[in-house]
């Protein structure tokens, strides 16, 4: 783990051109290596490797919905100034690693920074779906709102493309949005979160460096793989998951 390069981590994390500019990188510095903190004791994987593409794409979807607009109330962030220049870092280590470019974050792999839940277990386990099946609800919705909770985008896309419908909500037996309405809530807490990461990024070194930056990602992850589900099912046209149809 003497190997990560906070620095570097940092520039990323703040979509920071110039601090990337600076770093001389080879093709291996892009994979930034994390130990997992001991009170995720439920993961069976001690350790994560992201990339700085990965990175810089999550906040390019973070940033998404609010990349128009200029200043927004209570933000001392410039959202169109960040994620033209997460654009920006983006297209710059894309023309000097070429080999290294991915099209989409594979969400689904980096769920170590989001959730409570084991690495085998679902929102819904099986018996739970056999009983809302018996409630009357269609399986196809139960796995949508499992795979949404476990942001398999992928997975969410092609239930959505099967007739999967978004618009119910097995825990409340009402004809409203589950999954949308557990996304909208992740996305809100940890948005705050991330804007106090982005506003006073850790400047301490050594070990506990790794759980800050471990905590830094989650944020932005969390924020990121919300925004991105929520723009798939609103690309739908099923439902404008911000009230505004």
């Amino acid at each position: 783990m003497c190997d990560f390069d906070y620095g570097f981590f940092k520039s990323l994390f703040l979509s920071d051109f110039d601090g990337i500019r600076k770093c001389s990188l080879s093709d291996k510095d892009l994979f930034l290596t994390l130990p997992v903190p001991e009170v995720y004791d439920h993961w069976q994987r001690r350790e994560v490797t992201i990339s700085a593409f990965e990175i810089l794409k999550m906040s390019i979807d973070a940033w998404y919905s609010l990349r128009g607009k200029e200043s927004l109330q209570s933000l001392s962030i410039n959202p169109s100034e960040f994620y033209n220049s997460s654009i920006k870092c983006l297209a710059y280590l894309e023309q000097k690693f070429p080999d290294q470019c991915i099209a989409e974050v594979p969400y689904e792999k980096y769920l170590h920074f989001c959730y409570t839940i084991g690495e085998e277990e679902e929102w819904y386990g099986p018996l739970e779906v056999a009983q809302l099946v018996d409630d009357g609800f269609k399986k196809i919705d139960i796995e949508l709102i499992n795979a949404g909770a476990r942001r398999n985008v992928k997975k969410v896309i092609s239930l959505l493309n099967l007739g999967a419908n978004p618009m119910v909500d097995p825990e409340e037996k009402t004809n409203g949005s589950e999954i949308i309405d557990h996304l909208v809530k992740d996305e809100s807490n940890a948005f705050v979160q991330y804007l106090n990461c982005l506003n006073s990024p850790s400047k301490d070194e050594g070990i506990r460096t790794y759980e800050k930056a471990f905590a830094m990602l989650a944020e932005l992850y969390t924020v990121a793989s919300s925004a991105k589900l929520l723009r798939v099912i609103e690309e739908f046209g099923i439902v404008d998951p911000t009230g505004n149809s």
